[in-house]
């Protein structure tokens, strides 16, 4: 059950200061709500994002890069080494997240029912699903998402493979917290550590619907290692001797450490992230596969079994095997590649399409109308809107070269185009710096995605109240907002029920005064 969604967002990254392209740090902090000034004062204490709203990767000044950095240059004889100051900012990243899981009890349970009779010694972590990597492969239906797809258009998607993933994380400033449980991991082999995404909760994308609520669980423990990427589980001694000896078990032994027993559970999560979506505007679907050690052909020969314990056709497998590993070994500048262990799950279903696209957010308060109680033709009692409704909103939209999500609160109707420059009532914005989460004045934007407001409902006093509309505290149905993309043709829903969080978030709801700020950490290597 492969789920694909589109991030678009920043992330905290280690880059060299005189390098480092954020401007955030020198913009001069927000001045208090309701006493905004024409000209910004460099001395106006910092405020701070309310802590309720921190989400994502928390930056910590002295946190050391969880992956090597490049080495300093070489020392110059006579001169005393150069330190490298490394800072930390955000950084605008689109990628495309993809999970799914392995139905690991089930096959547990098959791997069980087979092998635990069939052999002389049975050995837990031999005998146990055993995982080495998985495969992506991602389709472009942007012409048509809903069409049928051909085999032969599948192509294998390498941005999504391990040696993509390691290199991505070059310059991260850490991982975001572990949101699944560490049964459900196999690091660095199915499960991809998750990007130090900056304010945004990422909990829901990460994981996966079959897999239990998220938690606080963190990366590095409960469990889990991602410095050696292995799941934390009880290595089984193998028995003294070896069941098949052979010339190269040296050899074996040197390049396949020996398998874990992988802690029980229903399912292992694959989870991924496609960093070569650009440009945006794509749609993809994807599927995968994982590969498996063969019991029967494990890559540590001292765990072989012997070949008095294997069915005829599997020793025929197993004997035509040897054979090719021994003639690819015999090839010069080969004599070292490990034994061919793998076996490859059939592909899954494809993924739903996924849109690659920037994202809008709209968040609606309170729908403000004017209401009058009338009869219908059927005499029924009714409330009919006597003058347009309005509605305080929060739009937000990204802006690329600083990597910030840049909001502001407008008042609007149907019709209200929110692209284009503050108004002369707004000197200029409050925004967040994603690092430190001190909210930083921004002056002037221009607002260049052109939504529009489609439709505004509700404000209508609730059936149950409609005997005492006029009263003062009459409770009112829930406001709705409908904005239009025309950049996608999506139509935008903000209920406020559901948008109470982010919009006290962007208009910085119950925020705190730090009394004195510090921009994003330097950090010498």
């Amino acid at each position: 059950e492969v789920q694909a969604t589109c991030f678009v967002g920043s992330i905290a990254f280690y880059t060299e200061k005189e390098k480092l392209t954020s401007k955030i740090d020198s913009w001069f902090n927000a001045p208090p709500p309701g006493k905004k000034r024409d000209v910004p004062n460099p001395s106006t204490p910092p405020r701070e994002l309310n802590s309720h709203f921190h989400r994502g990767f928390m930056y910590q000044p002295g946190m050391e890069p969880p992956v090597p950095f490049p080495a300093p240059p070489p020392p110059i004889p006579g001169r005393l080494p150069r330190t490298i100051e490394y800072k930390v900012g955000p950084k605008l990243v689109a990628f495309n997240v993809v999970t799914a899981v392995v139905p690991h009890g089930k096959m547990e349970e098959s791997y069980r029912k087979e092998l635990e009779s069939a052999v002389s010694v049975f050995k837990a972590n031999r005998d146990s699903p055993n995982y080495l990597f998985y495969e992506v492969q991602r389709v472009d239906v942007t012409d048509n998402p809903l069409r049928n797809v051909d085999e032969g258009e599948w192509k294998e998607a390498t941005e999504c493979m391990l040696e993509r993933q390691i290199k991505e994380r070059t310059g991260w400033a850490g991982f975001c917290d572990e949101v699944t449980a560490s049964t459900n991991l196999v690091p660095n082999v199915l499960t991809m550590p998750i990007p130090p995404i900056l304010l945004w909760d990422y909990k829901s994308m990460v994981t996966h619907p079959l897999l239990s609520t998220p938690s606080s669980l963190k990366a590095d423990g409960s469990g889990t290692s991602y410095a050696s990427g292995t799941a934390v589980g009880k290595e089984i001694s193998r028995d003294e001797g070896d069941d098949n000896p052979g010339i190269s078990t040296a050899l074996d032994e040197e390049l396949a450490p020996l398998p874990y027993q992988l802690p029980s559970s229903t399912y292992k999560l694959i989870r991924f992230f496609d960093f070569g979506i650009a440009p945006l505007g794509k749609v993809y679907r994807y599927r995968v596969r994982v590969a498996l050690e063969d019991p029967n052909y494990p890559r540590a020969r001292s765990l072989s079994v012997s070949s008095s314990n294997l069915k005829s056709d599997v020793l025929a497998r197993i004997q035509k095997l040897e054979e090719e590993d021994m003639a690819a070994r015999a090839i010069p500048g080969q004599e070292k590649i490990p034994r061919n262990s793998k076996r490859l799950t059939e592909w899954s279903e494809p993924s739903r399409p996924v849109f690659t696209q920037r994202p809008v957010e709209v968040y609606a308060n309170s729908v403000r109308g004017t209401w009058i109680a009338a009869k219908t033709a059927t005499g029924k009692d009714a409330f009919v809107e006597s003058l347009a409704p309005k509605s305080l909103i929060v739009h937000g939209e990204w802006k690329i070269d600083d990597a910030i999500f840049v909001t502001r609160k407008i008042d609007v109707e149907r019709g209200s185009v929110l692209s284009g420059p503050l108004a002369t009532t707004e000197p200029g914005l409050d925004v967040i710096h994603p690092i430190t989460k001190i909210i930083k004045w921004l002056t002037p934007y221009k607002f260049t995605q052109p939504i529009t407001i489609a439709d505004l409902r509700g404000g209508q006093p609730l059936a149950a109240e409609k005997a005492r509309p006029r009263e003062k505290d009459s409770l009112p149905s829930q406001g709705e907002v409908v904005s239009f993309d025309p950049l996608t043709g999506n139509l935008i829903i903000s209920r406020e029920f559901e948008s109470v969080d982010g919009y006290d978030m962007f208009t910085f709801a119950g925020e705190a005064s730090t009394g004195g700020g510090e921009g994003a950490g330097d950090v010498a290597l």
